[in-house]
């Protein structure tokens, strides 16, 4: 007879007390296996779905890269990955026909990114990159006001390239700029938001390349 040692990697034969480990490559595991066969009762087999049940709350493996804007994620049922239950992220292919209108939205979120992006991100005058995040606009807005009223303003302003002092005439030329540019990215959102309006098919809507176009 044998009883398990405490750490339960081995056991111990109760006759002799000889150390057997449950390591394949100890010479006396192959005794005490078939002793086992005889004397101990046989472990359970579980089905795939009983053990995906028993690992039900397992880590979540997340998705390798990001979810494209006509995707979705779910969480999948449990997996035995290198030893370890995981549940693996999968990705959800949306582009179906009754998805249309689902994808229709989510382009639109997508363009209105974009759109922030080219908006904020600044625009070359004169040599000077002069910024247009929605501070910039606003501040912009302000001097322009003011130099609208009063010819003898002039201002320092910081560009990305550093100060530079314009006067009434050039703080209205940046501020003509600089609204151009801002209204020329919400020209195109629409541009693309009618594209989407028009797409009557899936295929149709996703040929739509939203990041062309918009200039430097």
């Amino acid at each position: 007879m044998y009883r398990f040692k405490s750490d339960f990697l081995g056991v111990i034969r109760i006759a002799d007390g000889l150390v057997v480990s449950f390591d394949d490559s100890d010479p006396n595991k192959a005794a005490f296996d078939e002793w086992a066969k005889d004397h101990m009762p046989a472990q359970p087999e579980f089905t795939l779905a009983e053990l995906q049940a028993q690992n039900a709350n397992a880590a979540i493996q997340p998705l390798a890269r990001a979810l494209e804007w006509f995707e979705d994620a779910r969480v999948g049922l449990p997996q035995l990955v290198d030893g370890v239950w995981l549940r693996p992220v999968e990705q959800v292919d949306l582009r179906v026909p009754d998805n249309l209108a689902l994808l229709k939205d989510r382009l639109k979120a997508k363009l209105a990114d974009v759109r922030y992006q080219h908006e904020v991100g600044g625009v070359t005058i004169n040599g000077s990159l002069v910024k247009t995040d929605r501070e910039s606009q606003a501040t912009i807005t302000a001097a322009y006001a003011r130099a609208s009223v009063n010819p003898a303003t002039t201002v320092s302003w910081k560009a990305d390239n550093g100060f530079v002092v314009i006067d009434a005439a050039e703080i209205m030329f940046f501020g003509d700029a600089v609204f151009s540019h801002v209204q020329g990215c919400f020209d195109r959102e629409r541009h693309f938001n009618e594209l989407i309006d028009a797409a009557e098919t899936v295929d149709t809507l996703t040929g739509i390349d939203i990041t062309e176009g918009w200039g430097a």
